[in-house]
């Protein structure tokens, strides 16, 4: 037999055993409990833990939506800008111009008018000539061929101020290409990070959505920075091209009253001293003036032109492959804004899609602005600096001089022939002379009416420009207050 006490200790034992193994198995139940739970909420919610890793993904997208934007605004304010600067006509241009060009014209013909009244009577009775009536006729003819060179070295001499402050404020060919450039590097680096982060959203199920609406804004964006890209390398080489036309045209047109003005003075000698063979000189130096007349419009044209493509190379890397697409862009924003209904925006985004509907408003813009450059551009232009009226005005100049020419070579001594030769001579000229101021009475008051009506519709291209600054002005303060 055991002990009594020995029995006691044996059950005890038992017991303790017992209760351990229970809460040895109670416990292992409750951690394989807790662990798979924990299992099971890893398994059934991945969204979650997707969704709260987006949230920076689309923060760092929208900031860096909004730097695009900005860099795009000021690129765009540049253009603006420097189409502004360069290339600058005054408002008073075309009437000041006009009355200069037109005083010429007017004092030619009165000239002529005196010439051919003095002369066409006396065809057949050369002794009843007035040599005093001849006289005031070149002397008015040279008043009005001084008065054109002084307009033209005015608007000259101004262009080339206009000009060197273009310079000073960075719109020079030179330092606007490397600003232009910059920016769109700038631009394409800050769309290559967006880019990479859009990627890493579509892998992400529930984000397809927004996925869908970056992506088209991404593709918003790049239209954007081709049109604006495109935009420079229009308005950089037509106003390049502008200036070279008027510069050659005012130079030209210079030297062509100039001359105009020597054969006028040698006219007057060979009136003064009764020495005829001073026509024969004041016709060459006419035929010269003529010549020079007739082909202005022309050359001035050519060199305007062959400036414009050489600025076109000269900035070509600005818009190397882009794709300049003002409908296309539309219709990407118009996929956008139906994306966008699908889902609540934040001011940002709203702010975004508001600049893209400017955009989108604007798509008529360059043709307007092209329509209004093209009307304003033939004001600043005098009857005899259009290709029809330069030709026939230039013509009949020549033919008068040529009769100068004849006349003081071959018929110096005959004062008859020498009579009816240059009084022809200035009748032709005359009819010139005629069309060159109905011309450009037509052109100032076509301008006027024109003027007075596109400033009322706000068509004018500055005010195009100013209202497309102050848009740009209130969407840069909007995209930064979203900061």
């Amino acid at each position: 037999m055991r002990p009594a006490f020995l029995s006691t200790t044996t059950r005890k034992l038992n017991w303790s055993i017992l209760l351990s193994i229970a809460f040895g198995l109670a416990g292992h139940i409750s951690v394989s409990a807790a662990d798979l739970a924990s299992d099971t909420v890893v398994e059934s919610n991945p969204l979650h833990l997707s969704v709260s890793q987006s949230v920076p993904l689309q923060v760092d997208i929208d900031r860096l939506t909004r730097e695009i934007l900005l860099e795009e605004i000021a690129l765009e304010r540049f253009n603006i800008h420097y189409r502004l600067e360069v290339a600058k006509q005054g408002v008073h241009k075309p009437l000041r111009y006009f009355m200069t060009q037109e005083g010429n014209n007017v004092l030619t013909g009165a000239g002529l008018i005196v010439g051919v009244s003095a002369r066409a009577p006396n065809f057949r009775t050369p002794a009843k000539l007035n040599n005093q009536a001849l006289e005031k006729a070149n002397e008015v003819q040279l008043v009005g061929q001084l008065t054109s060179v002084v307009g033209s070295s005015s608007e000259l001499l101004i262009n080339e101020y206009h000009e060197l402050q273009a310079h000073k404020h960075g719109f020079g060919p030179k330092a606007s290409r490397t600003f232009v450039l910059k920016k769109r590097h700038n631009i394409e680096a800050l769309m290559q990070q967006r880019d990479a982060l859009v990627e890493a959203e579509k892998a992400t199920p529930a984000l397809l959505n927004h996925y869908q609406v970056d992506f088209l804004e991404g593709q918003i964006l790049a239209s954007m920075k081709d049109i604006s890209l495109d935009e420079f390398v229009k308005f950089h080489s037509s106003q390049r091209g502008y200036l070279a036309f008027q510069q050659t045209l005012y130079s030209l047109d210079i030297l062509r009253n100039l001359l105009g003005a020597v054969g006028s003075s040698l006219a007057f000698e060979s009136n003064h001293t009764h020495n005829r063979k001073f026509n024969y000189s004041s016709g060459v130096v006419g035929i010269v003036s003529g010549s020079i007349g007739t082909a202005l419009p022309v050359v001035s044209r050519i060199v305007g032109h062959v400036v414009k493509e050489h600025q076109k190379r000269y900035v070509r890397e600005v818009n190397a492959g882009v794709q300049s697409n003002e409908p296309e862009l539309a219709k990407r924003i118009e996929k956008m804004q139906e994306s966008c209904r699908a889902l609540i925006t934040d001011p940002a985004d709203r702010a975004i899609n508001r600049y893209a509907m400017y955009k989108n408003e604007n798509t008529g813009l360059a043709l307007q602005m092209e329509r209004a450059t093209v009307a304003e551009r033939k004001a600043r232009l005098a009857a005899t600096e259009n290709i029809t009226t330069g030709a026939y005005t230039g013509a009949t100049k020549i033919s008068n001089s040529i009769m100068y020419t004849i006349s003081g070579r071959d018929f110096s001594k005959n004062v008859r022939v020498s009579n009816i030769l240059i009084g022809s001579g200035n009748i032709a000229f005359l009819s010139g002379n005629a069309l060159a101021v109905m011309d450009n009475l037509r052109i100032q008051i076509n301008h006027e009416i024109d003027h007075s009506r596109r400033k009322k519709q706000h068509l004018l291209t500055g005010q195009i420009l100013e209202e497309r600054l102050q848009t740009l002005d209130a969407m840069e303060t909007t995209l930064k207050s979203t900061f």
